[in-house]
């Protein structure tokens, strides 16, 4: 018998052991090919879709992704398998087989998956390329619809960066292998687990830095997270991996110190076991609690984003088409007889329209660096205020004499220009020097918010209309704007409007249907590439598990016997079962979920948007998904713990 037969029948007798490791690899394999033939694919070009190369982007940073998360996984995966056949390989060492020899059977057995996994991955991934491709053909509108096609490129490109990190993992792995190793290893799992320790200090350290990041999250907002995003992520990984390996266990050994509660039926085995292999289990539930906390706040900030895109572009668009005439006797941006006929000849539905004029003003106000900067703005009355905040079911003002507010429409800027109460000196366009006392800032959208009309300075209408009889037409400046009903398919005429604007007053107008239609497609496409990213990192975490789980079958299974022979019935074993897989499936859940929540409130704070439902809708997504592995790996396990005992 040569070593490639050897090598078959051992990949045959370890099958239960390579079989989520295999799956997992397959779908790495088949999602980076679908990426690669779409990137490769002859009809992708700026000429047949918009934003080709900002598609093309995308998809390679994914591969990347795929293949950096792929070198961890293999590398995890060769380790877990070295350890679950340790008394393997010392039999065999102690019966005469050469290390080198060693080293070639194991090289055969995983070139020999690695190779398989690679083909079936590129014929799963021909078979689902045309409905991927189907689903970008519908998020990006292609002109051309992109058709089914067998792309070489694509398939030379998956073959030789798979093998090329399958070959350097699986010779790297094969360096830990040495005789001497081994004949520890087979002595070393004779010997009895020595009672858990841990550091205090390391423990304090992992609260200390999962509070902190918790704190710093819970706490910013969007200026605050650009200097925390960098320490967040550090004091989350350290936090989470001293935790695992130090303040788990200091926990549990407490709980082993309060005996009544502990002893109790098959749970003091159950907690007995998880206690004796937290420092074996502690990388592994480090890495999965990771990877959920990934999973749940990328999936559900897209799906976020994706929900509330429409809700956004109202509120920073407050119409659909606007512009601002800086001298409101006559119209140098548009002509609304221009644009009223465009919307016309489109069937376009208006659903109102304002033409407002407003008294251009200026103020000084101290920036984010405590530096004075002039700021401009359009001041209006009162009653104008109210007259569009009915139609968009704002709530209304009443501005008290010589009181006044700013308006400004983009809330995720968190910066008040006044403090209310405090007393604000304006210069008007004619010069006049007027002081207000200053109310709460408002940041709901009015106006189109471009130039002068960026910041609305409002007041009451007696105060307004006192002087606005004294600046003339050409200093006052002029507001024109259309909301439309069916507004975000109303792009190629907002378009037609847009090339009416000569270029000296592009930053006079807006027009809200095309940027949300672009919007729209990179976020559905972010959201349908982090769907495969996300289902991929989730097999790879049950994968992890189920590896786990296979390393310590042999000792689950004597310790069941023995159990077995003192008569423990087989309701019981399965119970002792359950909990442990449990143990292993969802505490990881449960601390990436707690994880993921402070993230969601750090974005709810930065974006002044609720997250409860998206969280909530992708967590429990990710929760069934979890109970329906768990409920499968129990299966699979137990059928091989238990099978000859009863």
């Amino acid at each position: 018998m040569n070593m490639g037969v050897i090598a078959r029948k051992n990949i045959q007798g370890n099958l239960q052991r390579y079989l989520a490791y295999f799956f997992s690899c397959v779908f790495a394999v088949s999602v980076f090919f679908i990426f690669a033939s779409f990137i490769y694919h002859p009809s992708v070009d700026e000429e047949n879709m918009y934003g080709a190369s900002l598609v093309i982007n995308g998809l390679t940073a994914a591969q990347i992704v795929i293949i950096v998360f792929s070198l961890f996984f293999i590398a995890y995966s060769n380790s877990a398998f070295l350890q679950a056949r340790k008394k393997e390989f010392g039999l065999l060492s102690l019966l005469g087989m050469t290390n080198r020899q060693l080293q070639r059977m194991i090289y055969l057995e995983q070139t020999i998956v690695s190779f398989f996994s690679i083909g079936c991955g590129i014929l799963l991934g021909l078979l689902f390329s045309k409905l991927f491709f189907m689903v970008m053909n519908t998020i990006l509108k292609a002109s051309t619809p992109i058709g089914f096609a067998i792309v070489p490129k694509a398939i030379v490109f998956t073959v030789i960066g798979f093998i090329i990190v399958f070959q350097f993992l699986t010779i790297f792995s094969l360096f830990r292998l040495k005789s001497k190793e081994i004949i520890e290893l087979l002595k070393a799992s004779k010997q009895p687990k020595g009672f858990p320790t841990y550091s205090k200090w390391l423990s304090l350290l992992s609260f200390v830095c999962i509070g902190a990041c918790y704190y710093l999250a819970a706490s910013a907002n969007l200026i605050d997270m650009i200097a925390r995003v960098i320490p967040i992520l550090l004091l989350v990984l350290v936090g989470t991996y001293f935790f695992f390996t130090q303040g788990s266990i200091a926990l549990y050994r407490k709980l082993y110190q309060h005996k009544p509660s502990f002893y109790r039926g098959t749970t003091m085995i159950t907690r007995s076991n998880v206690l004796f292999r937290l420092k074996d289990h502690a990388r592994m539930l480090f890495l999965t609690s990771i990877i959920t906390a990934v999973i749940l706040t990328a999936s559900g900030t897209v799906y976020m984003f994706y929900g509330d895109l429409k809700k956004q572009g109202v509120d920073n668009m407050p119409q659909a088409i606007g512009w601002v005439e800086h001298d409101a006797s006559t119209f140098n941006v548009l002509t609304k007889d221009e644009v009223e006929k465009a919307l016309k000849d489109a069937d376009s539905k208006i659903t109102y329209s304002i033409d407002e004029t407003g008294i251009p003003v200026s103020y000084m106000i101290t920036n984010l660096s405590g530096n004075p900067v002039k700021t401009d703005a359009l001041m209006i009355p009162e009653s104008l205020y109210n007259k569009i905040a009915e139609i968009k079911n704002i709530e209304k003002v009443n501005v008290a004499v010589n009181n006044a507010f700013i308006n400004y429409p983009y809330k995720s800027i968190d910066y008040d220009y006044f403090e209310v109460g405090e007393k604000a000196p304006i210069t008007m366009s004619t010069g006049e020097k007027l002081t207000f006392t200053m109310d709460k800032q408002l940041d709901n959208g009015i106006l189109t918010p471009v130039g002068v009309a960026t910041h609305l300075f409002v007041v009451d209408d007696t105060t307004y209309e006192k002087h606005e009889e004294s600046v003339p037409l050409s200093k006052q400046a002029r507001v024109v704007g259309y909301e439309l009903k069916d507004w975000e398919n109303e792009v190629e005429v907002s378009e037609k409007i847009g090339s009416m604007v000569d270029s000296r007053n592009e930053y006079s107008y807006q027009v809200r249907a095309p940027g949300y239609q672009i919007m729209k497609q990179a976020t559905g496409l972010t959201l349908f590439i982090g769907l495969f990213i996300s289902v991929l990192f989730f097999a790879v975490q049950g994968s992890m598990m189920y590896l786990r789980l296979f390393t310590e079958i042999e000792d689950t299974r004597t310790q069941l016997f023995a159990l077995r022979r003192i008569g423990m019935s087989h309701k019981e074993m399965r119970s002792i079962i359950g909990n442990q897989i449990s143990f292993l499936f969802f505490v990881p859940f449960v601390v990436g979920t707690i994880h993921a929540a402070f993230a969601y409130i750090a974005l709810s704070n930065m974006l002044y948007s609720s997250l409860v439902v998206p969280s909530l809708l992708v967590i429990g997504i990710y929760f069934v998904f979890q109970v329906v592995y768990y409920f499968i790996t129990r299966a699979i396990y137990e059928r091989n713990v238990l099978r000859g005992m009863f």
